[in-house]
């Protein structure tokens, strides 16, 4: 790491995923693949350097966490699935 910094709040996290998520809705409308944040965040991680900033890599992971939001809400839609049941099912469909 080449720095440190002190750890988030309870809930700052989720109010800059928010704050992104406003402001990539307003630039770009609605999803369509969240692609290129994975990869800038896997190109940061896999770097030649091996030093991983941690500020830069704190805001992609803001990013990448408003983009998934935004691909669950434009790409999979709502009313939010029941997970529980989703897992379960599967579950007892991996055991057949």
């Amino acid at each position: 790491m080449t720095g440190k910094i002190s750890p988030l709040k309870h809930g700052e996290f989720t109010g800059y995923v928010e704050l992104e998520l406003s402001k990539a809705r307003t630039k770009h409308g609605d999803v369509k693949s969240m692609h290129e944040e994975l990869l800038e965040f896997r190109d940061m991680v896999y770097s030649d350097t091996c030093k991983l900033d941690p500020i830069a890599a704190g805001a992609e992971l803001v990013q990448i966490s408003a983009m998934a939001q935004r691909v669950y809400e434009d790409l999979i839609g709502f009313p939010p699935y029941d997970f529980q049941t989703v897992a379960l099912t599967k579950r007892l469909h991996d055991r057949i």
